[in-house]
């Protein structure tokens, strides 16, 4: 699944010349929304702050250019977060 977010076109291009035309497929909201939950808990697991999840993850495809639908997942978990300390 996660396969499907990543633009594994990028591996085997040659991106010299026009890196920002290779892309990976579309993701269903609910593949987008499994992605965000698994990448957000796995790295708060790692003990980084919720903040700094959130702005790796701003900078970061297939989250950046999904960031409305990314930013209403981590308001939950972000919450979910600070209902916990």
């Amino acid at each position: 699944m996660v396969a499907a977010g990543l633009p594994i076109d990028s591996l085997f291009a040659d991106t010299a010349g026009d890196p920002d035309h290779v892309t990976g497929g579309t993701l269903s909201l609910d593949a987008h929304r499994h992605i965000v939950e698994t990448t957000f808990r796995h790295l708060i697991g790692t003990g980084l702050k919720a903040s700094d999840v959130v702005d790796m993850l701003r900078v970061t495809d297939p989250f950046k250019s999904n960031w409305e639908a990314t930013e209403e997942v981590l308001d939950g978990l972000v919450e979910e977060t600070q209902a916990d300390d």
